[in-house]
């Protein structure tokens, strides 16, 4: 991400780990939905509390990478690395994250938000 300045970069990883941690609620809640679990009410309503939570989260990043005229979207995906396409104020450019680090930095987000520590 050369392009982009350090505030900048750190918006999109952070939009980026988001949206994966939105998408892995979104799918828990759905897997949870088929199963026939004792306590499946109070347990959805949880994960979709926390899916509320990432999501409002969010909300405030896409304002400001609206506002700096940053857009991102996801674009190969190979098992190793994510290739993501953003385009800022009329330049494109492309990074990729490798899916472990990815995934470490999604379940971070998580154990700091189930634990209530914000990062």
């Amino acid at each position: 991400m050369p392009l982009l300045s350090d505030k900048e970069q750190d918006l999109l990883r952070r939009y980026i780990i988001l949206n994966v941690v939105r998408q892995a609620f979104e799918r828990d809640i759905e897997a949870l939905a088929q199963l026939q679990l004792k306590f499946s009410e109070p347990l959805m309503e949880f994960f979709t509390n926390q899916l509320y939570s990432v999501s409002k989260e969010l909300t405030p990043l896409k304002r400001a990478m609206a506002r700096q005229q940053l857009t991102i979207e996801k674009s190969v995906n190979d098992g190793f690395f994510t290739e993501y396409v953003y385009r800022y104020r009329g330049y494109e450019g492309v990074t990729r994250i490798l899916n472990a680090q990815l995934k470490h930095a999604a379940f971070s987000y998580v154990t700091a938000l189930l634990s209530n520590k914000k990062e």
